[in-house]
């Protein structure tokens, strides 16, 4: 019970787990990359990035900061980002790595960061599984509710409808019996299923069953007995008598299905 729900929490948790790691890291290294390139082009620290690129074998021995020679040209620090982005930073993150005062106070920090998302993460995600928990729980335990109290209304009303037939039945009897415990406990009904409705709205089922109430199995009931004992005969009773029965076989069996459903499922599927 509860277990779609709880995967579709637990996915909804990791992906924004993900996304929050993703932008972490990815703004992270934006901003070590931007001081790194500040750091190599101060005029002090030009001289060791031309160096740093030397001895990757990025630039040519005798590179200078006016003159880096790279595939053969001579170009100033700026036309060499230019022209090999990629080669420039290979060296200025070597040098940097190598030679900043700050690099190893950053590396410190985002370690400290790590590590705390390391110890928090994992109590977050438990805190959040309970509570998707607890809520898949909540929502069972409204469904069999809901599903116990359908099963009883349908058996007083099934009940109030028997005995009125068999009374209507009963030739010996003198008058029309009330029909009273029919209508009440019809309406009790009807509005168990109308509850059940506004949180299933997609179950044709429960729309055709409230619509028998009103119908076949609704006020109806009282009509088609003929015109007091004296006016209809035994054949004619129980000919109605059954028609009733055989509306009420076929509404219970349809009721069954709605009840297990709700204790079964999550949302009862649109054919049902």
């Amino acid at each position: 019970m509860g277990g779609a729900r709880i995967a579709v929490y637990a996915l909804l948790l990791l992906v924004v787990l993900v996304l929050v790691e993703w932008g972490f890291q990815h703004s992270g290294n934006a901003t070590s990359a931007d001081a790194n390139q500040v750091y190599c082009l101060a005029p002090s620290n030009q001289g060791g990035l031309v160096h740093a690129a030397v001895s990757l074998g990025v630039a040519a021995p005798g590179s200078t900061p006016r003159a880096v020679s790279v595939s053969g040209r001579k170009l100033t620090l700026m036309q060499w980002r230019a022209a090999d982005d990629s080669g420039f930073h290979r060296s200025c993150d070597a040098y940097a790595a190598a030679f900043e005062p700050a690099a190893p106070a950053q590396g410190k920090q985002d370690s400290g960061i790590q590590q705390l998302l390391t110890i928090l993460l994992p109590v977050m995600v438990g805190a959040f599984l309970t509570l998707a928990a607890d809520d898949a729980k909540q929502a069972s335990d409204r469904r069999w509710t809901q599903a116990g109290e359908l099963r009883a209304d349908w058996n007083a009303y099934q009940s109030a409808v028997e005995s009125y037939v068999r009374r209507r039945q009963d030739t010996a009897r003198s008058g029309e019996p009330s029909a009273a415990d029919v209508e009440a406990s019809r309406r009790a009904l009807r509005a168990t299923l109308l509850k059940i409705q506004s949180q299933h709205r997609k179950s044709p089922t429960i729309v055709g069953l409230q619509q028998d109430l009103d119908d076949d199995l609704g006020p109806a009931i009282a009509n088609g007995w003929g015109k007091g004992d004296n006016g209809s005969d035994p054949a004619s009773r129980n000919q109605r008598a059954n028609e009733i029965r055989g509306c009420l076989e076929t509404f219970g069996s349809s009721l069954q299905k709605v009840a297990g459903a709700l204790e079964r499922r999550i949302w009862l599927s649109s054919k049902l």
